[in-house]
Order: C-alpha cells, then structure tokens, then sequence
C-alpha cells in the first residue's frame, strides 16, 4: 500500500492512465484465478486494452449533460479520444461497450488494437515510476518506452505479455478492498482538478465508477421468475418492491453481468450493502449457476446484456479463496457469521466444473 500511495503521487503524472492500468491489473487478476484461488502470473496487453475501454467507456458520456471531462492537462487522454471517436460513428452512442462490440465488431476490435499500443507505448512503460526512479513492484514487461509502431505490429518480434512480480497478483487480490477505493480516489481527484469549471459539488465519483443501474429493473422480471419469485438472500416470497443486487458487489468488481446479479428483497439488499455474503449464500449462488447457466446466458441474449460467466466465477473465486479467516461475512439483517473454509472450498470445486 505504500508503494501504491508513491505511484499515485498526484503530481509526477499529466493524465489518468496510471490509474486505469492499477485498476486493470487489479481486475485481471481477479478475474483469471485458477481453480484453487491461485491468481494468474501473466496477463496481456490485449485483455488490459478492453480492461481499459470498459473503465474509460462511461466516462466519455458527456458529464452533467455538458462535456466530456478532460483526463490529461494539456489536451484530451489519447484513450478518451479513441472512444468518443468510435462512439460517435456508431448508430447509438449511447450503447454499452458491450452493445458496441456486438453491433460493430470489427470497428471495436480496431478500436481495442489502438487503445492497447497506447497503453504499450506510453503508460505501461512509465506506471511504476515514483518521481524518475522506476520501481517495477507490480509488473514486467520487456520492451521500453521507445518502443515504434512497426514493432508493435510485429507479431513474430514483439511479445504482448505483462509478467506479474512474485506475490503481486496475490497481493493485488487480497488488497482489492482496499486499493479500489483508494486508486478511484485519487482518480475522481485528478479529474476534478483537471476539470474546475465543469466539477459540481457533489456526483462526480458516482459518475465515474458508480453503479448506473441501467436498465437493471428490467431484469427483475426473468429473475424473479428463474428464483421461483423468492428472494435469493432470505428465501422467502419476493414482495412488489424488489431490488436487482450484485452478488459480488459493484464497489469490489464492476461487473452488470447476468451471472452477478440476484434478486432481493428491498430489506436484503438494503442490509447486505457492499458486503461480502456468506457462506450460505455463496453455495446457493453456485448451486444457481450451475444448475442455472444456461437459462442465464438466454436472459441476456434476450436483453442484449453480458453474461459474464468465465469473469464472474474467476472473481468470485479469487474473492472467496483468499479471504482471511476471521473477515466476517452478511448473513442476514444485522447478522454477520465468519466464512467456512471448507464448504466455500467444496463451492468453489462446483464450479470449477461449470464450463
């Protein structure tokens, strides 16, 4: 964490980038567990690309009605550009990214290439920098800085892997709780400084990396219906006030997809909040996903949203399988009880067996 507070010096860098590519990382490496918990050694240019188009792809709505904010002193982050660009050639600028990727497929591909040599030539080489003195904690990669497109392009010289430091992704696993908040902190006050005439009091964070829930109350209808209308959490008939919840929260993942999302009572999600839920329900959450993931993956062919399933399990796992022992999980109401090692352990065995 001191580390990371030295790379977040808000005064050694002009744009965003930074932080978009610890968060990334962090999401990545979530993400990509192994069956055990075990997060990956490797990670590419190209998943962090997309991993930085679905960070960024909000924040190029136009804030408060009015703009897009500015994320670089100077002129406008390259990334920014790329995708208001993109966004304003499609039929619909406002589509998801993952509207965007399903309509115009190879534009978006094109669109992932250019974002990912911009973070191949720029912040990639210089995120782990405190001051001019590099300090590679996190990550390796082997090519410079000054590093040419035609390199680049290069599929037989350049190699697009980003090597994890021993214990880095471990570390970044464990410490997303505290690392989200703390990088998107540092973000929203990055942009408010670039961006003084523009910033209101209040809304700029939620604007940023708040959940949108966009269009999650369509969802409760086929939900309801899959949890033969009871409340996922207390198992009791769901009244008319029902809440879509994340599963895994949206302030530790971002994550809109289908497998991620249940239906609560108003009161259930009202008190679960932004924590973890327990043992109980976790295995109820595979045991749905398992028995479930088929009619999952229809809902959101139908309603044109993400599934998510592969990044779903991955972050779930990599959550659960590296807690420590004594975090105190939701249960219900007030109630908080300590997670159980084995049984989430025999959870996470069902699903490495979910394709």
């Amino acid at each position: 964490i001191e580390r990371f507070l030295g790379l977040l010096d808000q005064g050694r860098y002009v744009a965003t980038y930074k932080h978009a590519v610890l968060l990334g990382l962090i999401d990545l490496a979530l993400e990509r567990t192994l069956h055990d918990g075990t997060p990956p050694t490797t990670v590419t240019t190209r998943l962090l690309a997309d991993k930085i188009i679905e960070l960024y792809w909000r924040q190029s709505s136009l804030f408060a009605g009015k703009a897009v904010l500015m994320q670089s002193t100077g002129k406008q982050a390259k990334v920014l550009r790329l995708i208001v660009e993109f966004r304003n050639d499609l039929s619909d600028a406002s589509a998801s990214a993952y509207s965007a990727r399903q309509k115009a497929p190879s534009d978006f591909a094109q669109l992932s290439r250019d974002v990912e040599w911009t973070l191949v030539q720029m912040p990639l080489p210089r995120a782990q920098r405190v001051g001019e003195e590099p300090l590679e904690f996190i990550y390796a990669i082997n090519w410079s800085e000054e590093i040419t497109r035609r390199e680049f392009q290069d599929n037989t010289q350049f190699q697009n892997t980003i090597h994890f430091q021993p214990g880095a992704a471990e570390n970044l696993v464990r410490l997303a709780s505290v690392l989200r908040p703390l990088i998107q902190r540092h973000w929203s006050d990055r942009v408010a400084a670039m961006n003084p005439t523009l910033i209101p009091s209040s809304g700029l964070d939620q604007f940023l990396f708040g959940a949108t829930r966009q269009d999650l109350t369509g969802l409760a209808p086929p939900l309801r219906d899959l949890q033969h209308a009871d409340c996922f959490y207390c198992r009791k008939p769901l009244c008319h006030e029902a809440h879509v919840d994340h599963f895994i929260p949206w302030s530790r993942y971002a994550n809109d997809g289908l497998h991620n999302l249940v239906l609560a009572h108003a009161s259930c999600n009202t008190n679960k909040r932004a924590f973890l839920a327990a043992t109980e329900h976790v295995e109820n959450w595979v045991v749905r996903t398992a028995q479930h993931q088929s009619e999952l993956e229809e809902i959101a062919r139908a309603l044109g949203r993400p599934a998510n399933l592969a990044s779903t399990i991955g972050v779930v796992r990599g959550t659960y399988l590296n807690l420590p022992s004594d975090v105190k999980l939701w249960l219900s109401g007030t109630e908080f009880v300590s997670g159980n090692a084995g049984r989430l352990q025999g959870a996470m065995e069902i699903l490495a067996e979910v394709k």
